[in-house]
């Protein structure tokens, strides 16, 4: 039988959000048979901060549920980055595969069903980077499981084979997309604008890891894993967020998948329908947004 992955768990300073999110997380099938390991990022120098702070790290103190609790309590405030690059880093000293949530997502009860039997199938597969369980809000026909050239961070796994490729050499990255003149690929055929992210995390603009790790394993031409149907709900889209603080309309949906999907191994390759549908999906939805903005300015 497969080892099950560590889950590691990064939280900050929302304990609504986390209470929520560990809540769904210790209701998976999986959780009794899985080791989390939580990093609590430290608290800022106001004491809102810290008295929410603490608040989390009684969440995480009394949590039960789960084979095995360790807990990183940051001394100091080491940011989002910081802290899952360093976090992931650290779990990898002592484990070959991972499963990451935040605090902001809320997971299906057969998520870690799905996490692991991606991780397992495809662990030595080196040209797949991660196992993805979130996807986008939009019913779709595309078959169970699928292959991008793309990362999302709402709740995903990795092995250290995969890890020891992420770059944090921003300037780097940006230079080798540019000089394999990938932009638009990048950019999902200019759907999104990943890059500018890219470029604004290289001026510390942005605290993403998820854009450094999602063109790190770009430029290595590897691929990830997701369902057709989320595992995972992002409920972080308020005012509470460091980095989200109103609802994405583009990523932000209500629907879990609450059933058991079983895997069955595929050719790695990206899928032309799952790309199509992103293509179709984000245009679709600029276009609604505008003209909502239009319509509330004049209306």
């Amino acid at each position: 039988m497969n080892q099950l992955a560590s889950i590691a768990y990064f939280t900050y300073n929302r304990p609504e959000h986390t209470e929520i999110s560990l809540k769904a997380l210790k209701n998976n099938e999986l959780a009794p048979q899985s080791e989390i390991i939580i990093f609590s990022d430290g608290p800022k120098s106001q004491d809102s901060d810290k008295i929410k702070v603490e608040q989390v790290r009684s969440i995480i103190k009394n949590l039960t549920g789960f084979k095995k609790k360790t807990l990183y309590l940051r001394k100091s405030n080491y940011g989002l980055y910081r802290n899952i690059v360093e976090g992931v880093t650290e779990v990898f000293e002592n484990n070959k595969k991972i499963i990451v949530v935040e605090d902001d997502c809320k997971t299906s009860k057969y998520f870690l069903n799905f996490m692991n039997d991606g991780l397992n199938l495809y662990e030595n597969d080196y040209d797949v980077c991660s196992i993805n369980g979130w996807f986008f809000p939009k019913k779709n026909n595309l078959q169970d499981s699928f292959f991008l050239m793309n990362h999302t961070s709402w709740g995903w796994g990795t092995w250290r084979r995969a890890w020891d490729k992420f770059n944090p050499d921003t300037d780097y990255l940006i230079r080798e997309i540019k000089k394999k003149n990938m932009i638009k690929k990048f950019n999902l055929n200019n759907c999104f604008d990943y890059f500018g992210m890219l470029e604004r995390k290289n001026k510390k603009l942005n605290e993403s890891q998820a854009i450094v790790w999602k063109a790190s394993t770009f430029i290595n031409k590897m691929l990830s894993l997701y369902p057709s149907n989320s595992f995972v709900q992002n409920i972080g889209f308020d005012p509470t967020g460091t980095h989200y603080t109103k609802y994405d309309k583009l990523h932000g949906h209500n629907v879990l998948i609450e059933k058991k999907i079983t895997l069955k191994k595929i050719k790695v390759e990206e899928n032309i329908d799952a790309i199509r549908f992103l293509e179709k999906y984000y245009r679709s939805n600029k276009i609604k947004i505008f003209l909502n903005k239009i319509k509330n300015f004049f209306f």
